[in-house]
């Protein structure tokens, strides 16, 4: 597991409940979109956790992800 993993679950909540009255999180963090290297895993966890649970929409990208990483080798060294 990633060392750096509560952190990226923080952010994403925060992202989540950025405008939620009952979090302090619209007194310190504001909006901003900007290319980062965790665009890609920031927006699709995002938009997975509209429908599922944090921790199990990162578990579903990370999972796919470990899972396409031999197909993507494959698909290279064709």
């Amino acid at each position: 597991m990633s060392v750096d993993l509560p952190q990226h679950l923080y952010a994403l909540d925060v992202m989540a409940r950025l405008h939620d009255p009952s979090t302090v999180y619209g007194q310190w963090f504001a909006t901003g979109y900007h290319l980062t290297p965790y665009v890609g895993y920031y927006g699709t966890v995002h938009l997975l956790d509209a429908f599922l649970p944090l921790e199990v929409a990162n578990k579903l990208f990370l999972s796919t992800m470990v899972l396409a990483w031999p197909l993507s080798i494959a698909a290279l060294l064709r």
